[in-house]
């Protein structure tokens, strides 16, 4: 009879002690919409999704601390050091937007977030992809007109020269033509 005593009171300290601990956060990293590019700084807004009712009234977002990078053995990049967390809600959706003052350099970032309420916190990992910046458009100016009184007439404009090779556009649609048999 003295062994049916102990796992009562194991079964009755393993529920007070469940009653102690915060509740479990269900807040994950949903879909990433990134704003920037490689060599720009960090723009990026995180959807947090599976939130708990309670949760829904506001989750604290931060970065981990860079011993949780460490511990994940992945460097974390320096431009994490001045990032910026703002909560966003969108059409009942919740979002953070994510800004660096620092440019970063690679084509990704790891962000190691913590996210809670007051009652516990989680750590979430979320990786960001950079693409690179847009070539330029390459601006076409017009050469300068000097000015002309009114009563002259302005002369036409000369016709370009034609190149002797056609641009690559080009190239690639005769190419293309002579593959599906169109020429």
């Amino acid at each position: 009879m003295h062994s049916s005593i102990i796992p009562r009171w194991s079964l009755i300290a393993c529920a007070a002690a469940s009653l102690a601990l915060p509740p479990v956060m269900a807040a994950e990293l949903g879909e990433m919409a990134v704003l920037s590019h490689v060599g720009q700084p960090l723009l990026a807004e995180i959807e947090l999704t599976a939130l708990a009712p309670e949760e829904a009234k506001g989750v604290a977002v931060r970065l981990a601390s860079p011993d949780v990078y460490r511990g994940g053995g992945i460097g974390m990049d320096p431009a994490l050091q001045g990032l910026t967390i703002s909560p966003l809600e969108r059409g009942g959706r919740h979002y953070v937007r994510v800004t660096t003052r620092q440019a970063i350099q690679a084509g990704h970032v790891h962000l190691y977030l913590l996210l809670g309420n007051g009652n516990g916190a989680v750590v979430r990992l979320g990786t960001v992809w950079l693409t690179p910046a847009p070539p330029a458009a390459a601006a076409v100016s017009a050469p300068a007109r000097p000015a002309v009184p009114v009563s002259m007439p302005v002369p036409a404009p000369l016709p370009r020269a034609v190149t002797g090779a056609p641009s690559p556009d080009a190239a690639a649609l005769a190419a293309r033509a002579r593959a599906e048999g169109l020429v």
